[in-house]
């Protein structure tokens, strides 16, 4: 059970929800005593040089370990990503005693617990970053690499792979062997199934055991076909069998299968229901410990650009109109040679703006995705609590359950023209004509 007063831990960071310092470390550490039992000869040589570079304990480079710190909250330790332009004053906030090194994830963990007594150091010169000598207690950046041009964080799936599938699909690494499959997916479709779209170091113990892991996901026509030693769901402490704070009920809704997430208390404000289609992120939310309120559970989907409703709950039918929806202007057409200049990109924002700050833009918000990003620059996510526009029952999506003819939702939704506005989509001219 995850304490309730146990802060939300960092996205990508390994760490899981509930999870203390000493609990996340001896459980790296089962895991990368079996990774060692299965290691190749090659592999454990690789892995002695970097253990040999770490003993130096230099701070590591733009191509080096990655470096997690442990911050204290609320009488709790939290793992967060120390952000590279930041390792150099990180670095010398601790001890030699207290820095970690994996040499199976190549990572650093830097923990004052690790040895309170230990002191904290200061930089030496002979390391391999890219320190340039100057006082090293510089204002420090954000703790996530990001763009300078945009102002939401860009998260990048930083956490080990292994980590990434757990939260989003139960998948945990066996500690036993477990029945091989005659057919498995490729690891770079497991990646696509994760959402990781970039090469990603990956040991080959937990190569095989990911893609056998998906293999049965897809070839099992119940839970039961899946074994457990791999599938976190089927464990009796696992977190999804935990009592939710919030309700939760699946419907078919518009034809399409639907869960319901509530408060559990139906006099609480604000008074929206959350809609997911997404299986993969009711676990990720139960996993995540996200919560305990409707509202917690909106923000982290919109800070993760996970796609869902906050809908009303209503029965009143569509209100018959004849106004048309607000149009805010696509971007047209343009000649067959046209080149988009920084005038043309201005254009496109005033655009964007003008439309993401009507009542509608709330909708872009709720989409996720590219449109949510886009989104989070001009609405702030109150506006999502703050319920559906005023004309949604003129103009939004009305959620019917199956054999039934009553509405049972109402939320607003974006239209084709709408999403083609925001993504910047104009029509070229190609110089032939279509003949009926």
């Amino acid at each position: 059970m995850i304490r309730r007063d146990f802060p939300p831990v960092e996205k990508y960071s390994g760490q899981r929800a509930g999870e203390d310092w000493k609990s996340f470390f001896a459980r790296r550490d089962a895991e990368n005593a079996k990774r060692a039992e299965k290691e190749t000869e090659n592999a454990r040589q690789e892995r002695q040089q970097q253990i040999d570079h770490a003993a130096k304990q230099t701070v590591p480079g733009r191509k080096g370990a990655r470096v997690f710190y442990w911050d204290e909250e609320d009488g709790f330790l939290i793992r967060r990503a120390g952000g590279r332009k930041n390792y150099d004053w990180h670095w010398g906030r601790f001890g030699a005693k207290q820095r970690r090194y994996n040499s199976f994830c190549n990572e650093w963990d830097l923990c004052e617990e690790l040895d309170p007594q230990d002191e904290p150091t200061y930089i030496s010169g002979d390391d391999d970053s890219d320190y340039d000598g100057e006082d090293h207690y510089f204002p420090l950046y954000d703790d996530h690499d990001e763009p300078e041009n945009s102002s939401v964080p860009v998260e990048r799936p930083q956490d080990a792979l292994d980590d990434m599938v757990y939260y989003r699909f139960g998948y945990i690494t066996p500690v036993v062997a477990v029945p091989k499959l005659s057919t498995v997916p490729e690891m770079h479709h497991v990646r696509k199934f994760i959402g990781v779209l970039q090469d990603t170091a990956v040991s080959n113990t937990a190569r095989e055991s990911m893609t056998t892991f998906f293999g049965y996901l897809l070839q099992a026509g119940n839970i039961r076909e899946i074994p457990r030693e791999l599938y976190d769901l089927r464990q009796h402490e696992a977190d999804i069998h935990s009592s939710a704070a919030v309700r939760m009920q699946k419907k078919m809704l518009n034809g399409r299968l639907y869960y319901i997430i509530s408060d559990r208390q139906a006099d609480t404000s604000p008074a929206f229901t959350i809609l997911l289609t997404s299986a993969a992120s009711v676990v990720e939310m139960l996993c995540r410990g996200w919560g305990p309120k409707i509202i917690d559970i909106a923000k982290s989907l919109i800070r993760r650009g996970i796609s869902f409703q906050a809908a009303v709950q209503d029965s009143h039918e569509r209100v018959e109109t004849s106004s048309i929806a607000p149009y805010y202007g696509l971007l047209g057409c343009r000649p067959t040679d046209y080149k988009p200049d920084r005038l043309e990109f201005a254009t496109y924002q005033a655009l964007c703006k003008g439309f993401l700050r009507s009542q509608r833009g709330r909708a872009a918000l709720l989409a996720g995705g590219i449109l949510g990003r886009i989104a989070q620059d001009f609405i702030p996510n109150d506006e999502v609590y703050l319920g559906p526009s005023s004309d949604v029952l003129k103009c939004g999506v009305c959620f019917v359950a199956d054999g039934e003819s009553t509405p049972v939702f109402w939320d607003d939704a974006l239209t084709d023209d709408e999403i083609d506005l925001l993504c910047g989509v104009y029509k070229i001219e190609t110089g032939k004509r279509l003949l009926n």
